[in-house]
């Protein structure tokens, strides 16, 4: 099923006649729940990895025995974001979540041993127009991550991966990929999705106008502006990236060129309050596929990465918010 967003309430040009001939294209990923395969742009899918190439893990020192076992987080996350199901049994009981303890599970782990990295996502350019080509003319994206949130100055980021590929050139593909048996927290995780992508046009983020220009709306005028006419939620590849007011996104490759928006990941697909981005397939009223993924612990949870607009095999930037 194809995934259509309504039209903007307003035009943003005519809000703010200055934004004409600003509209950036940006592809909404719409991730559903679903069976991927190796040969589908998906969401925490099966890989096209090639079965001769060694799976990529983190061997930065942090603890990495400590925190949540993957089977259970995987049940917690399809019970809070999967199909409904009966929480209620025969006998009018209430039906509890399935346990997942917070515990030392591998005390053998040292703090630098190697843990499989997850898989995040996978993006064919024929399916995604916004997704840039990649180093040597590569049609294939792939996204992995620590499945522990302690990377970073602050230990407190994700640390992605970016992986380009010729896909004509995997031959043999690496099955099952290698699993970590523990993860650092439940929201790190991305349930399997397909993929219904959609483009669209957006509009800089409000804290990235020119201060003139963002001082003339205020108030509701500018809440407006900000959650619906400016940068869409949820994930996308393409387009303006979200701002914070106080922490910006990186703006620049270390090599001085302007960075672009490779890929955004957020928690939420749409406001379940001011559900302006809700596609008209998911109304009305299916809150529930709001948070898709499970990725986040709330609407605020955010990835964003960067790439070079010279050259995308540069070393990317990340700018994550959790």
């Amino acid at each position: 099923m194809s995934r259509r967003t309504p039209p903007r309430p307003e035009d943003p040009a005519s809000v703010l006649p200055e934004l004409a001939g600003h509209g950036r294209t940006a592809t909404r990923l719409h991730p559903r729940p679903g069976s991927p395969g190796v040969g589908d742009s998906s969401v925490s899918g099966p890989l096209l990895w090639p079965a001769d190439e060694p799976w990529p893990t983190c061997t930065e020192p942090h603890p990495r025995g400590h925190g949540y076992l993957l089977r259970d987080a995987e049940r917690r996350r399809t019970e809070l974001y999967g199909p409904p199901r009966r929480r209620v049994s025969p006998e009018g009981r209430l039906v509890p979540f399935h346990p997942m303890p917070h515990a030392l599970h591998r005390p053998d782990l040292a703090d630098t041993d190697p843990v499989p990295l997850l898989a995040v996502a996978q993006l064919y350019r024929r399916d995604v127009p916004d997704l840039p080509a990649g180093p040597d003319g590569c049609d294939l994206l792939q996204v992995l991550w620590c499945p522990f949130s302690l990377h970073g100055p602050d230990q407190v980021e994700l640390e992605p991966r970016l992986y380009w590929r010729r896909s004509e050139e995997v031959r043999e593909v690496l099955a099952p990929a290698p699993r970590p048996e523990v993860v650092g927290a439940g929201p790190v995780l991305t349930g399997p999705c397909v993929l219904h992508p959609e483009r669209i046009t957006e509009y800089p983020d409000l804290p990235a106008l020119p201060e003139a220009l963002a001082g003339r709306l205020t108030g509701a005028d500018a809440e407006r502006y900000r959650t619906a006419l400016s940068v869409a939620p949820g994930w996308k590849a393409g387009g303006y990236p979200y701002r914070h007011r106080t922490s910006p996104p990186p703006d620049r490759c270390g090599c001085g060129a302007a960075l672009t928006l490779l890929l955004a990941a957020t928690h939420g697909e749409w406001d379940p309050d001011d559900p302006t981005w809700q596609p008209v397939e998911d109304r009305p009223g299916r809150v529930r596929l709001n948070a898709p993924t499970g990725f986040g612990v709330c609407d605020g949870s955010t990835v964003q990465i960067f790439v070079c607009a010279d050259d995308p095999s540069h070393p990317h930037l990340t700018w994550t918010h959790l």
